[in-house]
Order: structure tokens, then C-alpha cells, then sequence
């Protein structure tokens, strides 16, 4: 987007930072480090989403701030309520169930779901999401399950079936 910056009229600039672009595999890592430090550079404001990203954008723009992202408290406690159901595909699977929901992508860390799955085989692992990985290698574990995506509406019903939640995202070890 920086080479469309003053061409559109606009009066004001902000860049709202969610990932750190130039670690994904498919871009081209010192290209877009180049192109983002020029947004930055030339916006008005930079809003980020992580501590991490705060620290690296706030040394290209003064004006940068650290927003954390949110929750949509009011829907996601409906996974309360005990009229509640869980959906059918959940229902099924045996306890205890350890879940995630969201994009399954590079970012997922799916050696260590693999870990998990091999280490307590009596555990069902829900996987929701778009599944954009690889994940061929843990067909082998029918205790791994990959129900695909969901519509936002129902994901309080899948947390309910769940017992566990996590994030498995793979950690950068520096």
C-alpha cells in the first residue's frame, strides 16, 4: 500500500499493525521490511495489536500505540449457558476434548499438536478452522480432528464442548 500513499487524496494516514508481515514464508522477507518501515515512516498514526510489534514499529513512528486486541465478551460467554447445545460434530467426540479455532496456518504450531496427539491418545484434539498447512502427517492419529470452518454464530457452542482451549502457535526462540 505505500507506493498508493498521497495518490488518493487522503487526509490522514493510519497503519493498524496486526501480524509481522515479513516472517510469513510465502513474502518476500527484505521487500515488504522495506515497504512497511516507509509506511510507517509516512504515517500520520500506527496502532498494533502486540507488545512485540509496539516495540519494532514505535522506532520508525513516534506515534505509535499498543492496542490489544478484544473479545466479544457478550457472545462468547453465551458458551455459559447451560440451554446451550453443543453442535452435533463436537458432541460426538470423546472427552476431554483440548480445542482451537481460527486460521490453521504456518503460524499453528502442528508439531506439537502432533506431540499431543501421540502422548495421550485418549484426548480428542479439535481443530476448527480454514486449514491452509500441511497437516498431512497427522492423519495417523484418529484422536486429531479437523471439523474445518465455522460460522461465527456457533463458535460459542464449540467452546462450550471444549474442555481445554489453546493457542498453539509456534514460539520464535531468539
Amino acid at each position: 500500500m505505500v507506493e498508493l500513499v498521497g495518490k488518493l487524496g487522503e487526509k490522514k494516514l493510519i497503519y493498524y499493525c496486526v501480524d509481522e508481515w515479513s516472517e510469513f514464508s510465502f513474502i518476500d522477507r527484505e521487500s515488504i521490511r522495506d515497504m512497511e518501515r516507509r509506511l510507517i515512516e509516512q504515517s500520520d498514526l500506527v496502532l498494533t495489536t502486540a507488545e512485540k510489534l509496539y516495540d519494532d514499529k514505535k522506532k520508525h513512528n513516534p506515534n505509535t500505540h499498543l492496542i490489544r486486541h478484544g473479545v466479544d465478551f457478550d457472545h462468547f460467554s453465551r458458551a455459559l449457558d447451560p440451554a446451550l447445545e453443543e453442535p452435533e460434530d463436537i458432541r460426538s467426540l470423546a472427552r476431554p476434548r483440548i480445542g482451537f479455532y481460527r486460521l490453521i496456518h504456518e503460524w499453528i504450531d502442528l508439531r506439537t499438536i502432533e506431540s499431543l496427539a501421540k502422548a495421550h491418545p485418549e484426548w480428542s484434539i479439535v481443530m476448527i478452522g480454514k486449514l491452509s498447512s500441511d497437516a498431512t502427517f497427522l492423519k495417523p492419529y484418529s484422536n486429531v480432528h479437523f471439523l474445518g470452518q465455522k460460522h461465527y454464530e456457533t463458535l460459542p457452542g464449540y467452546c462450550k464442548g471444549f474442555d481445554v482451549g489453546i493457542i498453539p502457535f509456534v514460539v520464535a526462540v531468539s
